[in-house]
């Protein structure tokens, strides 16, 4: 199984950045009445509301739309990437994390008023995503789209000039033509978005259908059912009779005429996995040394520096010399670029060449110069100036995220404002939680960004499953993604697993 992803919960947002909460018990459930009882009712309207802060969307929203996701995780038999029970507590942590750090832009773009937050959206957006999760299935995109995407919005009317996507506090969307436009309701003419309980099908806003309405897929059909036999159908729960398992919840099967949860393992040759529900392979992850000249890959960094892994034939091989072909369309050895329009590797280009391309990316310069935001090699950007590719600036300084664009400036002490660690000084890092430099976190230090640990350290879950500041780990050492230098993270799959579709929106598979 893979490692958790940035997904944004219930939302098409983020995250990377994904949604966290704190403090849920493993045994939390997420039935219609547990959810009520947490307090996500129907709260907003399309004229948004109250304004509130960004604040309410970082720390409000996120918390508690991981709190969701995680309870629901556990409740269905999700597993952790290294294979057994998952953590709820690493799963809030980790879900609350990548929201928060997504966030970053946003939070620039609220300060300068270019967005404002919209709490009562919040709220729909958490009661809609708890409303439309069927058993063990993820928030339906077509029934949280609008609200969700309205918890910010452009700060201008209908008919009005604005950029982003959602504007008169929920009621319009920006069209492109950067026009304020309301959304269209069922029947009306549409491009893209249309107002909730609709969808935009084949140039239409149609409503979205409940039981027993006539279907071509799922997407047709409202909340957590599903198109079964062209109707849309609530899927049956634990113990529900049934005739076949595509009648069952998500993880349930059909046995003995009713619906219950299976057991025992899965191969993923035959996926012999319940509905709606994947074969994956749980992966234990330890420190591994990288191989050499001509050994075995699947990527670069299980090959020893000075190699790369070459796709064709997934071996590692020694890095092109000058004139040579660039290896997978962008390796070359140290000093060498991969020229954009040759495709081979070439001499580092000078003041006002063109950037060259390296495996992040085409902003390869020759030694003291920077690819700034022309496409081109000079100087390194000053105090002012637009940030170089890839976000860098002259010595001294760190590239600020503003809401109009990343710019040097000087790098600032505790206490000082930032979006990332980038502007801090030496010692500090960006706490994301209040905005500002801190001082970097020693062993056992608690952690949950991943920013925040000292040098030799990596935030990483110890045995009761909280995130601390701890050693980076060395040879067949429990790793989650960082090694000590010379090794990689390798995954060692285990035996399959039947997830269910909530656990591989998160965890892959």
């Amino acid at each position: 199984m893979r490692r958790l992803r940035g997904v944004v919960l219930g939302v098409t947002w983020m995250v990377a950045g994904c949604t966290g909460r704190t403090g849920t018990d493993a045994g939390t459930t997420t039935t219609d009445a547990g959810r009520a009882d947490a307090g996500l009712s129907d709260a907003g309207g399309q004229d948004g509301g109250r304004t509130g802060t960004f604040a309410d969307l970082r720390d409000g929203y996120c918390t508690r739309a991981a709190a969701l996701w995680c309870a629901s995780m556990a409740e269905c038999g999700c597993v952790a990437p290294e294979g057994g029970a998952l953590s709820v507590t690493a799963c809030e942590t980790f879900l609350l994390q990548r929201c928060q750090s997504g966030m970053a832009d946003v939070g620039a773009r609220v300060e300068a008023g270019a967005l404002v937050v919209l709490p009562d959206f919040i709220e729909a957006c958490l009661a809609a995503s708890a409303r439309s999760m069927g058993r063990c299935e993820p928030p339906r995109d077509d029934t949280t789209r609008v609200p969700c995407a309205s918890m910010v919005a452009a700060p201008v009317e209908l008919g009005g000039t604005c950029t982003g996507s959602i504007c008169a506090r929920g009621a319009g969307f920006c069209d492109e033509t950067h026009t304020c436009t309301a959304l269209p309701a069922a029947g009306q003419p549409c491009t893209s978005a249309c107002a909730a309980g609709a969808r935009c099908a084949e140039g239409t806003c149609r409503a979205l259908l409940g039981p027993d309405g006539g279907c071509a897929d799922d997407h047709a059909c409202a909340d957590h059912q599903r198109c079964v036999h062209a109707r849309c159908t609530a899927l049956a729960p634990p113990g529900a009779a049934c005739a076949a398992d595509e009648s069952c919840a998500a993880a349930l099967r059909c046995r003995g005429g009713h619906c219950e949860v299976p057991d025992g393992g899965c191969s993923v040759s035959d996926e012999p996995c319940a509905n709606l529900a994947t074969c994956a392979v749980p992966q234990t992850r330890r420190c591994a040394t990288p191989g050499g000249e001509d050994a075995g890959c699947a990527q670069d960094q299980e090959c020893t520096g000075g190699l790369f892994c070459e796709y064709d034939g997934g071996r590692c091989h020694s890095l092109p010399a000058d004139g040579a072909p660039c290896g997978n369309g962008v390796w070359c050895r140290n000093g060498l670029g991969c020229g954009m329009e040759t495709g081979r590797c070439a001499a580092l280009p000078g003041d006002g060449g063109a950037c060259a391309l390296g495996v992040l990316g085409p902003f390869l310069c020759a030694e003291g110069l920077a690819c700034r935001e022309t496409g081109s090699c000079g100087a390194f950007p000053e105090d002012g100036e637009a940030c170089a590719i890839p976000n860098t600036c002259a010595p001294g300084l760190g590239c600020d995220f503003t809401a109009n664009g990343s710019v040097c400036a000087q790098r600032r002490p505790a206490g000082g404002a930032c979006q990332n660690d980038q502007v801090c000084q030496d010692g500090l890092f960006c706490d994301f939680h209040v905005g500002t430099c801190a001082a970097l976190r020693g062993v056992g230090a608690p952690c949950s960004s991943g920013n925040e640990c000292g040098s030799g350290l990596t935030c990483t879950v110890d045995v009761p499953g909280n995130p601390h500041c701890l050693p980076i780990p060395g040879l067949a050492e429990p790793c989650l993604f960082d090694c000590a230098p010379g090794l990689y993270c390798r995954s060692v799959p285990g035996d399959g697993v039947c997830l269910a579709p909530i656990c591989r929106a998160v965890l892959g598979g």
